[in-house]
């Protein structure tokens, strides 16, 4: 009978979950079973404990099958509850996606208009070059000798703006040396006779084409307004030649006016040179003498030569200083005539 008790606890805990009939059924065939070894009550205290077991048993399957039914309502709810949120994710991502094609849509749109204007503009653009083209090459056509012109004058003016640029180089030149020559004059020793300091005048003379230039002034001899174009001088027993005027300088002075020349001689027992008519020819012609009326002055002496050659030539050996002034008329222009 133990062993039946025993057996009875042991199929309640391992059973599996059947219904309540499956269950009551089992624990009375075992009750039965049993039976026949009781002695006594022993047969009521076990059935009443079995009837207390079974019906354990059976609240406790009720319980299960309930929570059983709780899981299952939960499993429904999360499955519907899942089945929502993946839908309002659908949605959602849906709608995401609808307007970002939207926007895409809307950008595209947007370029291509932009695009249709460029293309517009650059087709307006290169119809109008091509127009420019055609223009240029009609009237190219039709003005070839002007084009010509046009690029002659262009020659000239550059081929006379380095002209331009030659002679400024060279009036600079000049100007550089005419300021030498100023400074030289300002700081040259006084002569000691004040008689011959008082003769002489130093001034600036302007000259057509070359600006000024420093000259010394002879106003008491022979009359006045006499120019020193040269001497010559005697320094440590050395006779040389000074010239005070550059053969241009004498050129641009003489080539308008007729003019006469003195030629006086430091030794005072020796009378002046009178010549009175000069003139000379240009650089091209190398400053040779073009008039020289005095009688001392052969033809064989000018022809050829300069007019500082011609008085060295002729009076090279002594000290003398050649001077020149624009010819006067009458008596009355001696002293008007002035450089």
């Amino acid at each position: 009978m133990d062993q039946a008790i025993i057996n009875l606890m042991l199929w309640n805990t391992d059973a599996s979950r059947e219904d309540c009939a499956s269950e009551a059924n089992s624990m009375m065939d075992e009750f039965e079973l049993m039976n026949p070894q009781c002695e006594g009550n022993c047969y009521q205290k076990v059935k009443s404990i079995l009837q207390q077991a079974a019906d354990t048993i059976k609240l406790k399957d009720q319980q299960i099958e309930s929570k059983d039914r709780q899981i299952d309502n939960h499993m429904r709810t999360i499955s519907t509850l899942s089945m929502k949120s993946l839908d309002i994710h659908k949605h959602y991502v849906e709608n995401q996606m609808v307007e970002k094609c939207k926007e895409v849509s809307d950008l595209v749109s947007k370029y291509q208009d932009q695009l249709k204007e460029s293309n517009a503009l650059l087709k307006e653009t290169t119809e109008r070059l091509k127009s420019l083209e055609t223009q240029k090459k009609e009237e190219e056509s039709q003005f070839p000798d002007q084009t010509i012109a046009i690029e002659q004058v262009e020659n000239q003016l550059t081929a006379k703006v380095k002209e331009n640029e030659v002679l400024i180089q060279k009036y600079e030149t000049q100007i550089k040396h005419l300021k030498d020559q100023i400074i030289t004059l300002t700081q040259a020793p006084k002569e000691d006779n004040k008689d011959k300091e008082s003769d002489y005048t130093k001034k600036l003379v302007w000259i057509p084409g070359l600006g000024p230039v420093p000259v010394t002034i002879e106003n008491n001899f022979m009359g006045n307004n006499w120019m020193v174009i040269c001497r010559n001088e005697e320094t440590r027993g050395k006779i040389h030649l000074t010239i005070d005027i550059y053969l241009e300088h004498l050129y641009q002075l003489t080539k308008d006016f007729e003019q006469e020349l003195c030629i006086r001689f430091d030794d005072k027992t020796r009378g002046p040179v009178h010549i009175t008519e000069f003139s000379m020819y240009g650089k091209t012609d190398g400053y040779q003498v073009k008039t020289l009326v005095s009688p001392i002055f052969s033809n064989n002496l000018v022809i050829d030569r300069n007019i500082y050659d011609v008085v060295n030539r002729c009076f090279g050996s002594e000290p003398f200083t050649v001077m020149m002034r624009y010819k006067p008329k009458n008596s009355a222009e001696i002293c008007s005539l002035d450089y």
